[in-house]
């Protein structure tokens, strides 16, 4: 019955976007699994330049960029349809922590309503001992609480856990920015009152990306990736599990006015004591525009492409050095 409901609403969306019968093939491989592009070529029986090439047809109809942003558009699709995830994945696990019951049972009720597994903590405390009980997959988590504040617990949580559940804050009033937030080890921060159905793209973002392997072809800005291009060697100030600090010195009349947060270039890197070089599609978080309390000015990027072979390099690299943050500020001996 589910396999039915699924691809009753493929055939929907595929007529929506105008897409061929073949590239719905290649839709429906990738919503049920098979997201490697040598898998999806097999199963269909034609080379993986075929399929790269309906992969790029598809995202330019779809106006997305990736496998991961597809598959997302589709979920948001049928699960506002069909209130169900049944047949897609894995039900994605939710603990919502906020000392206010009430606030709890509202970010809840938005969230089961999105066929999400939703848990609700009042007590900060416990969270370390919830997340390996009920196998989380992300903390929603208010700042100011009593006793234990957000960041605190962010702490805590990357003691025991580097990187998985993605913690997500969500505050009325507080004096961190994404910028810190991301450095601590924290995927994001919402200001309330919560737009759902933003908090809901940014969790699926990272549990998709995190269940598939990213798209190919995700398109950058030509213009800021000539300019980014320069090579850079990132110490353990300057990167994290999925991002980077790229310093930038915005005095220069050459820095492209384009260079804002949500735009996209390409970056090639090393690592220090390593010249391996890593090539990645970049996304601005954050911009720091002047030197702050011993910062260099820069961008807190997050990877949106990068090949397994690198992104296990760089995870070789975080974990030999101890590093907790997700993009981190670029402050020495982070």
């Amino acid at each position: 019955m589910a396999a039915d409901m699924i691809s009753g609403y493929l055939s929907k969306f595929a007529e929506h976007y105008r897409l061929s019968k073949r590239e719905v093939d290649v839709v429906s491989a990738i919503v049920t699994h098979h997201t490697n592009i040598k898998q999806i070529a097999a199963r269909l029986g034609v080379s993986t330049s075929t399929i790269n090439n309906h992969l790029n047809n598809i995202y330019e109809k779809t106006e997305t960029t990736s496998k991961a942003e597809l598959v997302t558009r589709i979920l948001l699709g049928f699960i506002n349809k069909q209130s169900s995830w049944k047949g897609i994945q894995k039900i994605p696990h939710v603990l919502v922590v906020d000392d206010e019951s009430e606030l709890c049972n509202i970010v809840d009720d938005e969230l089961s309503g999105r066929g999400l597994k939703v848990f609700k903590c009042s007590n900060p405390l416990e969270v370390p001992e919830l997340i390996t009980q009920l196998n989380l997959d992300f903390v929603i988590c208010d700042i100011r609480m009593p006793g234990i504040d957000g960041m605190e617990l962010l702490e805590l949580i990357r003691k025991t856990h580097k990187y998985i559940p993605y913690v997500v804050f969500v505050t009325g009033h507080s004096d961190y920015t994404s910028e810190i937030a991301c450095d601590r080890g924290a995927v994001g921060i919402m200001q309330k009152p919560v737009d759902y159905d933003e908090l809901f793209r940014l969790m699926m973002q990272h549990y998709i990306n995190n269940l598939t392997e990213q798209g190919r072809s995700v398109l950058a800005n030509d213009r800021l990736s000539r300019f980014m291009c320069n090579g850079h060697y990132l110490n353990s100030a300057n990167i994290g599990f999925g991002g980077a600090f790229i310093p930038v010195d915005f005095d220069q009349k050459d820095v492209p006015k384009e260079l804002q947060e949500g735009s996209r270039f390409s970056l090639i890197f090393a690592l220090s004591g390593n010249d391996k070089k890593i090539s990645a599609v970049t996304e601005v978080v954050w911009k720091r525009e002047s030197k702050k309390e011993n910062l260099p000015s820069g961008v807190g990027v997050r990877f949106v492409n990068i090949s397994d072979e690198d992104k296990d390099h760089i995870s070789e690299f975080v974990r030999n050095n101890k590093i907790v943050s997700y993009i981190p500020t670029g402050r020495p001996n982070n």
